[in-house]
């Protein structure tokens, strides 16, 4: 986290727990909430990136997936140039970034 603080300090960051499938049945609700208040303790604070959200998912069960999904796409709408406050989204992109990933892909293709 110190991190994305250092080169992208604006950015939201999601935690994410993985395995909550691992988690006792009996106990998975309450560990959970434990965990994300432990981790929101510890990191929701200053000197570290916006804590956006902390949650589990399973990739076995598939549990939380489609949460953190939607998740991401809520970062990525709400997110906005720290300067201007403009949305992220529907930003230009430099034609420079635009030509580097067609030569990346190339470079990839040919790999």
């Amino acid at each position: 986290l110190l991190n994305i603080q250092s080169r992208a300090p604006h950015s939201p960051v999601i935690i994410v727990g993985t395995h909550c499938d691992k988690l006792p049945p009996a106990k998975a609700k309450d560990l959970k909430e434990h965990y994300k208040q432990k981790i929101y303790s510890i990191y929701g604070r200053v000197g570290f990136p916006h804590l956006f959200n902390a949650m589990t998912v399973s990739s076995v069960t598939k549990e939380g997936i489609r949460e953190l999904q939607m998740e991401i796409h809520n970062a990525a709408i709400q997110a906005k140039d720290h300067d201007t406050h403009d949305p992220i989204i529907g930003m230009q992109v430099p034609a420079s970034y635009v030509a580097l990933h067609r030569i990346i892909s190339e470079e990839v293709k040919n790999c």
